[in-house]
């Protein structure tokens, strides 16, 4: 529950610093893929101008560089593909029209747990067992 503007900041240092084209290969991986990571766990920290920028480096000459770059255009395709370019964003699924990004401190809580209707068919067999045993006993 870090505030995003605050880890923004972070993103941006981290960008500025590890991902030149003045440091090596390895270094700019290390750098993206922490960026994904925080990014992962609150994506409001990152701005468009920003993930724009780093989307760019999905061409790069280095593989770990270019493939830290997909894996963070992918992750902004299941998260917010919204802040993403055009190109970026693939075919819209059912689930992306779907999905609305939450703002910082907002939860969709779920109407609808799966294997709930077992529960209650165990509670209702238990209910039978119990008024079976009520009608042996008399």
């Amino acid at each position: 529950l870090v505030p995003p503007d605050i880890l923004e900041s972070i993103c941006k240092t981290i960008a500025n610093n590890f991902i030149t084209e003045r440091n090596s290969g390895e270094v700019m991986a290390v750098g993206l893929n922490t960026i994904r990571e925080i990014c992962s766990k609150s994506y409001l920290a990152m701005d468009q101008d920003l993930l724009i920028d780093l989307s760019k480096y999905k061409s790069y000459r280095d593989k770990s560089v270019s493939a830290s770059a997909r894996s963070l255009i992918q992750l902004f395709r299941e998260k917010n593909p919204q802040l993403l370019e055009r190109k970026d964003r693939g075919k819209p699924t059912e689930f992306q029209r779907d999905l609305v990004p939450l703002d910082y401190g907002q939860s969709k809580p779920k109407s609808y747990l799966e294997g709930a209707e077992i529960f209650q068919q165990d509670i209702d067999d238990q209910d039978k067992q119990s008024i079976d045993e009520d009608d042996q006993d008399d």
